[in-house]
């Protein structure tokens, strides 16, 4: 049986001044209508019942959570004592389903990354649940680039799998994990066409995900034994906060996936949508003649391709500029060149330094 782990632990820092500590960016309605967290939900659940999808993020929103997804009453949502990364994240989420259902398969996906459209997405979640238990592989879901993208990591194929050569969606063992490169190493990874960008999207055999944490992080394997031991008694909580206080922050790419052996990418030339960023607008908000894509109030004078966001009842007036970013909250306002929106978690992280944590 596959389980789809949606992981919402991230503040959302490239989200600000709307994603905040307190209000984290799945929590908040980038479309006007539903959030994140129950597009997330949503997409999957033609296919898969709610009891098969895990909500996991930090324990402090569970009761948000579980309001906005009220209607989905059987989705199990699990909240982790503190921020750990992607690596504790899905050690965790594995552990906790190993524990229900040792043979099971778990798809693990950002709650603000979506690949489109969701039927195909669906299907490609189906074909990957069988490559890992035929193969016991770590799957990767790599998308074809379209373009030289400098603020994804890439994923080198290897061989084809040969089982699947003539399936839906081809799948390769993967070569290499490469890092965020510059402009000129993407462009090249372009041109050599068998480089993917990393879609942060898994599927594994939750007994193969947790075998190879045990290969490449020892220490945080040892704290999921004893969390697991823990299952089910009156420590259980006491022991998975005293864990949580010792693991390292470390990715699930870094910690895992750049390390082991057992690793495949499946090939994805759907659409993909990062909604990380202020850029996740447009995906919601068709852009008028001029390009400029508008959310709440504002009047925009001789302004081109720019991003306006307004979420309270204040009027933002726009003259005269172009590839601009402007989000207004009741106190705090971004400006930020469109190219630059990459840097907005550099700011966030300048504000927590200045001892402005208050507007964070």
């Amino acid at each position: 049986m596959i389980y789809a782990v949606i992981m919402a632990g991230g503040s959302g820092t490239r989200l600000w001044p709307l994603s905040r500590d307190a209000r984290p960016k799945h929590l908040i309605a980038l479309s006007g209508t539903e959030t994140m967290l129950q597009h997330s939900v949503r997409r999957l659940v033609p296919r898969l019942h709610p009891s098969r999808i895990v909500i996991i993020g930090g324990a402090g929103y569970e009761a948000e959570t579980r309001r906005q997804l009220c209607e989905f009453p059987a989705v199990r949502i699990v909240g982790e004592p503190l921020v750990r990364d992607s690596a504790t994240c899905i050690g965790f989420a594995a552990t906790l389903l190993h524990h229900a259902d040792p043979e099971g398969v778990m798809a693990a996906m950002a709650v603000d990354h979506f690949l489109d459209p969701p039927e195909k997405f669906i299907a490609a979640l189906l074909q990957a649940e069988e490559i890992a238990r035929r193969h016991h592989v770590l799957v990767t879901f790599g998308v074809k680039p379209t373009f030289a993208y400098t603020q994804y990591g890439y994923i080198e194929r290897g061989e084809p799998l040969s089982s699947e050569t003539q399936s839906e969606f081809r799948a390769y063992r993967a070569a290499s994990f490469r890092e965020k490169p510059n402009k000129a190493t993407a462009e090249e990874f372009l041109r050599q066409g068998r480089f993917y960008w990393n879609s942060g999207t898994f599927v594994w055999r939750v007994q193969d995900i947790l075998d190879a944490i045990k290969e490449t992080m020892p220490s945080l394997h040892a704290g999921l034994l004893r969390i697991r031991a823990a299952i089910g008694t009156a420590d259980e909580q006491k022991v998975i906060a005293q864990e949580y206080e010792r693991f390292a922050k470390v990715s699930i790419d870094y910690g895992v996936m750049e390390k082991s052996k057992n690793t495949a990418v499946l090939e994805w030339d759907g659409a993909d949508c990062d909604l990380g960023t202020w850029e996740a607008v447009t995906q919601f908000q068709p852009a008028d003649a001029r390009g400029n894509t508008v959310l709440g109030t504002s009047c925009l004078v001789k302004a081109e391709n720019c991003i306006v966001v307004s979420e309270s009842d204040h009027a933002i007036g726009v003259i005269g500029v172009k590839d601009v970013v402007i989000v207004h909250s009741p106190d705090a306002t971004l400006v930020c060149r469109r190219d630059q929106l990459g840097e907005v978690k550099e700011l966030v992280r300048l504000l927590r330094e200045k001892g402005l944590a208050k507007y964070l």
